[in-house]
């Protein structure tokens, strides 16, 4: 039904409903893609610097979306609609960016997650957790970021760690449901369910060789 060129090959993707657009991050290009989801055709590209390498994104409300900027150790505040960056955050050193967001919003480099003020635009506070994680999504239940790595960490809005639950793998997967109170984790050849109210994996089932994403329906989780 479309078919959209892009100046290089993507790399993370956000549907922005109400603003009728796909955005699409291209590091390549040091820029994002912004697509009409209704002709279905490029609406333009919003650039940075040479050498930015935008990768994550993470929605900041109907128009807006912060994208992770690797090249720099930054993040961005983009305005899809007005196609332009409206606001600049300095994280750390150049590397790769994990972003979540909930009422402020978290980005992980190396060991350390960063908590950022999304009215204020600045980092308010930091954690440092035991070695970098994998994956980063926010709990509304539990009221925490969850970091996992060989670690799962529950980071709060102050960037107060709450919890650490040692794992007995690396994940390489992260899915949260029931509100954000139970998590599955992928790892080598299995994926486990881990109960964040009790900091306890209640199951395990093994799964073909090295699992990479987990996709939740109303009833299923498909890995």
């Amino acid at each position: 039904q479309g078919l959209v060129e892009l100046p290089a090959r993507g790399h993370d993707m956000l549907w922005l409903r109400e603003a009728r657009a796909l955005v699409v991050s291209v590091p390549e290009a040091d820029a994002l893609a912004v697509i009409d989801t209704h002709t279905r055709r490029l609406r333009g590209l919003v650039k940075f610097e040479a050498g930015s390498k935008p990768t994550r994104l993470v929605r900041d409300d109907a128009a807006r979306i912060w994208v992770g900027l690797e090249g720099r150790g930054e993040v961005a505040l983009v305005d899809a609609a007005a196609m332009k960056e409206s606001a600049r955050v300095a994280i750390g050193a150049p590397g790769a960016l994990l972003l979540a967001q909930a009422d402020t919003l978290a980005v992980a480099r190396d060991a350390q997650v960063a908590i950022v003020d999304r009215a204020a635009r600045r980092v308010t506070s930091r954690a440092t957790l035991d070695a970098a994680p994998s994956q980063l999504a926010w709990s509304a239940a539990a009221q925490s970021f969850v970091a996992v790595g060989k670690t799962l960490a529950l980071i709060d809005n102050q960037a107060r760690i709450a919890q650490r639950v040692p794992l007995e793998y690396d994940a390489a997967a992260l899915a949260l449901f029931d509100q954000g109170r139970l998590a599955l984790i992928a790892h080598a050849n299995s994926v486990s369910l881990l109960d964040l109210a009790t900091a306890r994996v209640t199951a395990t089932v093994d799964v073909a060789a090295q699992p990479d994403q987990i996709v939740l329906s109303a009833d299923y989780a498909y890995v």
